[in-house]
């Protein structure tokens, strides 16, 4: 019984870093205006999830059209 519930926990564990891994996206970028010089972020929300992430990429598309550049990305 504890092999298998040792099995499980570690079965877990590379499942959850095998996700965190693979998500090569940004979770904030950092955008500056350059004649302005007002900076803003587009963030993903807490959850990370897919529907995050493209909102994410439409926010950094939104204010790249009216002028920003991407300054940083993390």
């Amino acid at each position: 019984m504890k092999k298998t519930i040792y099995l499980i926990f570690f079965i877990n564990i590379i499942l959850m870093l095998v996700s965190c891994a693979g998500n090569k996206k940004p979770d904030r970028v950092i955008l500056k205006h350059p004649i302005t010089q007002d900076f803003v972020n587009c963030n993903v929300n807490r959850w990370q999830s897919e529907k995050s992430y493209k909102e994410n990429e439409e926010c950094v598309k939104k204010y790249q059209k009216e002028g920003y550049i991407i300054w940083g990305q993390k």
